[in-house]
């Protein structure tokens, strides 16, 4: 892996997280920036997405207060991602895009696989891969959905997935390191 590569993070999760497992994910996020961090890696990449990205994204940021040396870089799928949100959340993700170090889109516009391809950019920079994944969330009860496909790419692509759902699934699709 080259240099730049080999300091880099990306993330990737559901974007509903049931709210009981909301405090027990926020302080796996810490912690889990924080190994990482004190294992080199410094540039992270997230895809700007409601829930499990918006975590990541916020914990980056303030992980960066304490360590200015970290790098939130946001692979955006398109310009308006935003464009069917709450206000609220609207607010959130122009903080994160104002605070972000760099802010690069896949695309000039939404098309069918624009999702994907933000995943397959994020992954291709990235030598980790933290996820929330969890098997029985409704996005991958059918065996598709944007976590599960960057989860497979991630492992296929050779990243060290870091699975912080607090079941890991039990099935055939994707791999985790055991050791972390």
């Amino acid at each position: 892996m080259s240099e730049w590569r080999d300091a880099a993070c990306c993330f990737t999760g559901h974007r509903s997280i049931p709210k009981e497992r909301l405090p027990h994910l926020l302080e796996a996020l810490t912690l889990e920036i924080s190994w990482l961090t004190s294992h080199g890696i410094t540039e992270f990449y997230a895809g700007g997405a409601l829930g499990f990205d918006t975590m990541a994204e916020l914990s980056v940021l303030s992980a960066r207060q304490r360590n200015p040396k970290l790098k939130l870089h946001l692979v955006l799928p398109c310009p308006g991602q935003n464009k069917y949100w709450s206000p609220r959340d609207t607010e959130v993700y122009n903080y994160i895009k104002s605070n972000a170090d760099t802010v690069t889109y896949g695309s000039d516009h939404y098309h069918n696989g624009v999702m994907h391809l933000r995943n397959r950019m994020m992954v291709d920079v990235s030598r980790y891969c933290v996820c929330y994944y969890d098997r029985a969330s409704a996005d991958a009860k059918n065996g598709s959905g944007g976590t599960l496909y960057t989860v497979n790419y991630a492992r296929r692509s050779g990243l060290t997935l870091i699975n912080l759902c607090d079941e890991p699934p039990d099935d055939g699709d994707i791999e985790f390191d055991p050791t972390i």
